[in-house]
């Protein structure tokens, strides 16, 4: 912590340390809750996929906020590995797009 004026006492500069301080702890504190979030809802999605265990997917989706008990939509999308056949941005130009969304 620098003080640039030199106009804060040493009990101002030990305030403003702890303050840092405990910012610094409560930001690591939200980046782990965040983590655990995206890995929950990672699991979530390998549950609804491999539909092996579905009182799992369902109190994992509640840990998330999600309701499994309402109508839901999937897209699936698959990327291309190789390189493109087309220059067009809609391979399927012309012809109705392929189809992408299920409803469940």
């Amino acid at each position: 912590m620098a003080d640039a004026l030199d106009e804060a006492d040493e009990h101002t500069v030990f305030a403003l340390e702890h303050a840092a301080t405990s910012l610094a702890l409560e930001l690591a504190h939200l980046r782990g809750v965040a983590e655990v979030e995206l890995r929950l809802r990672r699991e979530l999605v390998d549950d609804l996929l491999t539909a092996t265990d579905p009182a799992n997917a369902y109190a994992r989706s509640e840990a998330v906020g999600h309701d499994l008990h309402r109508s839901h939509h999937v897209v699936v999308w698959s990327g291309r590995t190789g390189p493109r056949t087309t220059h067009s941005p809609r391979p399927w130009a012309g012809r109705p797009p392929p189809p992408a969304c299920v409803r469940c």
